[in-house]
């Protein structure tokens, strides 16, 4: 539900982009206000589904990150520092390897090359990686090694 009315939303103001009007000030800061909300969905999105979510929230999270990405005016290069910001060292313990594998798989995701199930399976693996007790040996471990070798291919 959620999903569809940011989605909405943003097509509403983008659309509204496009038509040249004498609102042109308000249109502005309408599409500045919805790039902001987004980019902060998408931070807390991926940190929630780096372990804090419960498992039954993860594949909603990670439909909803697949449609903010897809949907975003932004450059591949703004989504890209967007998603590296968002999988910031304090959150995302897996290591710089696996933290450039998911900086791939999720512009991917925004260049529409991977699909919302995709990233789907994506953020369930990921989650699953944080479930362990040890989590500062995750970074060295052969799960870990496994996730990137999955994905990072």
């Amino acid at each position: 539900m959620a999903t569809y009315f940011l989605t909405d939303f943003f097509f509403f103001v983008e659309q509204g982009e496009q038509a040249r009007t004498q609102n042109d000030d308000l249109r502005a800061f309408l599409l500045e206000s919805s790039l902001r909300v987004r980019t902060e969905a998408v931070k807390r999105l991926l940190v929630g589904c780096c372990g804090s979510y419960s498992f039954s929230v993860t594949s909603e999270a990670a439909e909803l990150i697949a449609a903010l990405l897809q949907s975003s005016p932004s450059s591949a290069a703004d989504l890209e520092a967007v998603i590296a910001s968002a999988l910031r060292q304090d959150c995302f313990l897996l290591g710089e390897q696996s933290r450039r594998v998911a900086i791939v798989v999720l512009s991917r995701c925004a260049q529409n090359q991977l699909n919302a199930s995709d990233v789907r399976l994506f953020m369930e693996d990921l989650w699953r990686l944080y479930q362990v007790d040890d989590k500062d040996a995750l970074p060295c471990s052969d799960v870990v090694a496994g996730f990137v070798r999955k994905y990072g291919s």
